[in-house]
């Protein structure tokens, strides 16, 4: 078995310029691709501390954390709070950006293909906000939004399969189908991520578990 990496990632803010703000929902296509948002590489041989990593933790919990609710959370002062924030996790590109959802989304997409065109021509879709290239040249393109649209998009995909081997597969975002955690920041200590692989297997194990007894419970209602 072989292994696929991440070659390239382009983050695409969503574009609310055909957006009606009383349905609160898009209204068509996008006439033009849009440009992915860039920043350069201002790592200069940085890296992030326990710090750093804690903070994106939090943020990724509970977005509305404002710095003094982090500061109090892990600790420190809220001098240090925004000090690690803006020199560190904003300045020096630990994210890349953020998004702004004005909508209630019930799916993701998740397109699969292998033309640079067809990525220009997704980017059509105002709610796409990632796409990444594997080293195997594959391409994927993730779109977030509510079921208002789910058909026009398909139906726009299929119409770009005429020039590339695309594959499109719909997620359900909701709570029945889905399951968020921060990144692990307590195993983040001196500059490196230290797991215990063992432990790691043995509480996905339990997770999986309680997930399945979920289910069986909910068939037998």
């Amino acid at each position: 078995m072989t292994s696929t990496k991440l070659r390239k990632r382009n983050f695409t803010p969503i574009e609310y310029s055909n957006f009606n703000f009383e349905r609160r929902e898009f209204t068509r296509l996008l006439t033009s691709p849009r440009e992915p948002f860039e920043l350069p590489d201002l790592t200069e041989g940085f890296f992030p501390d326990e710090v750093d990593m804690k903070i994106i933790g939090k943020k990724q919990a509970k977005t509305v954390s404002s710095f003094k609710d982090i500061s109090t959370m892990l600790g420190i002062s809220f001098k240090d709070a925004l000090y690690h924030t803006q020199a560190h996790v904003i300045g020096k590109g630990l994210i890349k950006g953020y998004s702004v959802y004005l909508y209630k989304p019930d799916f993701r997409l998740e397109i699969s293909f292998s033309e640079k065109e067809t990525l220009e021509e997704l980017s059509r879709i105002p709610s796409m906000y990632l796409a990444y290239k594997l080293d195997d040249k594959t391409y994927y393109a993730l779109v977030f939004d509510n079921s208002s649209r789910l058909l026009d998009y398909l139906d726009f995909i299929s119409s770009l399969k005429s020039k590339d081997t695309i594959e499109v597969y719909i997620h359900p975002f909701n709570e029945k189908y889905l399951f968020t955690a921060s990144i692990p920041y307590e195993h983040f200590e001196n500059g490196r991520w230290n797991f215990n692989t063992e432990i790691m297997m043995f509480r996905a194990e339990k997770l999986v578990k309680k997930i399945e007894e979920k289910d069986e419970g909910r068939q037998g209602e």
